[in-house]
Formats: structure tokens, C-alpha cells, sequence
């Protein structure tokens, strides 16, 4: 009887202790298995943001050949908006900053614009003027927001709507052109601007250097 307790004991230990490997060989699979999947998943989102990483560059090499072709003086800086990459932006060494690209910009910045570098070389401080390009449709808040050396801005014949405090804090600005005949200036859009700002409708003279 003993010897026979003693054998069933024995056995049964060793069902425990195969019963114990089994398990862990399974969660070392499990295990091994989560590794990798978590592996595959790093994989996938590091290629996607090098993807999205060259789109920029590319976008931003476009919008360089497009401003290069506009504006007369060297480009000191240029970008693409990180929230709507279809916005573009410049700034060459004469303080003009171009605005271009398809749609509606959102809070292109001002303050930040100023604190931003591109392409290797920072903004300059003192923009004096500005020109949205054909394409943009519409400014939001804040677009030229707090650029204290701007004086005139130039609104391409796309442009149907310019929202209240584009021009917030813009202490110099004189003057705004108006390239089309449907633009509507929102009543605050001068918030904080010279008590005088004159705006001028030049429907045809500047529109066929963009085409």
C-alpha cells in the first residue's frame, strides 16, 4: 500500500510539474508572439512617419520652386503648416511673406511664424508686407497676427473671406489690397490696428503674373 501512495504521489508530481512546463513554454510563446507583434506595429509607424516625413520635404522643395518663381529677392525661409499641409508659406530677404497653397489657412500664426525656422535659416523679425497667392480662399484668426512692421498686405483674387482679427496687433499696417471682387473683411479684422487702414480694389493688375 505504501509503495503503491508512493507511486500515485510520484505520478501525480510529475503531472503538476509537466502540467507547470506545458503553461510555461505556452505563455513564453504568448509572450514571444506579443513581442513581435508590438515589434511589427513600431515597424509600421516608423515607416509611416518617414513617409509622411519625405511628403513634407517634398511638399516644402515644391513650395520653394513656386516662391522662387514669384519673388525677385533671395528666399531666407519657407515651410509647409504642419496641420494643412496644402498651406505654404516664404519670407524673402526684402520682409515679404507669401502665402500659398489650396484653401482656407487657419491661424497661420504670427508670433510663432516668428519663432519658426525652415529649411536651416530663421525668420526674419521684420515682415513688412504680405501676399496671399492664388488658391487661398479664406483667413482665418490671427493669420497676420502681431507682426508689428507690417505694412500692407496684398489678397489675391481666390480670397472670398478674411475672418475678425487677421491683422491683430499689426500696430503699422496701412494698407490692404484687394485683387478680387468678392472679399469680404469681417468688421474686427483690424483689432488693434493703425486708427486708418486704406483698402484698395486692383482686380486685374497683379492677377496674370500667377498664371
Amino acid at each position: 500500500l505504501l509503495t503503491f501512495l508512493a507511486g500515485a504521489v510520484t505520478g501525480a508530481g510529475l503531472l503538476f510539474a509537466a502540467e507547470r512546463l506545458s503553461q510555461g513554454l505556452s505563455d513564453r510563446r504568448a509572450e514571444a508572439s506579443l513581442k513581435a507583434a508590438n515589434e511589427e506595429k513600431l515597424e509600421r509607424v516608423e515607416a509611416r512617419v518617414n513617409e509622411l516625413e519625405r511628403e513634407k520635404e517634398a511638399r516644402a522643395a515644391k513650395a520653394k520652386e513656386i516662391l522662387e518663381g514669384i519673388t525677385e529677392a533671395e528666399l531666407t525661409a519657407y515651410g509647409v503648416k504642419e496641420e494643412t499641409p496644402d498651406i505654404f508659406w516664404g519670407v524673402d530677404a526684402d520682409g515679404v511673406l507669401y502665402i500659398g497653397g489650396e484653401g482656407e489657412v487657419d491661424d497661420l500664426w504670427g508670433w510663432e511664424l516668428l519663432e519658426n525656422e525652415a529649411a536651416g535659416k530663421a525668420v526674419p523679425a521684420e515682415i513688412k508686407k504680405g501676399v496671399v497667392l492664388d488658391g487661398i480662399t479664406k483667413l482665418d484668426r490671427a493669420v497676420f497676427a502681431n507682426l508689428p512692421q507690417l505694412k500692407e498686405v496684398e489678397l489675391s483674387r481666390t480670397v472670398t473671406d478674411v475672418a475678425d482679427m487677421a491683422f491683430y496687433e499689426c500696430g503699422a499696417l496701412e494698407r490692404i489690397v484687394l485683387r478680387g471682387s468678392r472679399t469680404a473683411l469681417y468688421p474686427e479684422c483690424f483689432v488693434n490696428c493703425a486708427e486708418v487702414v486704406r483698402v484698395d480694389t486692383q482686380t486685374e493688375a497683379w492677377a496674370s503674373k500667377l498664371e
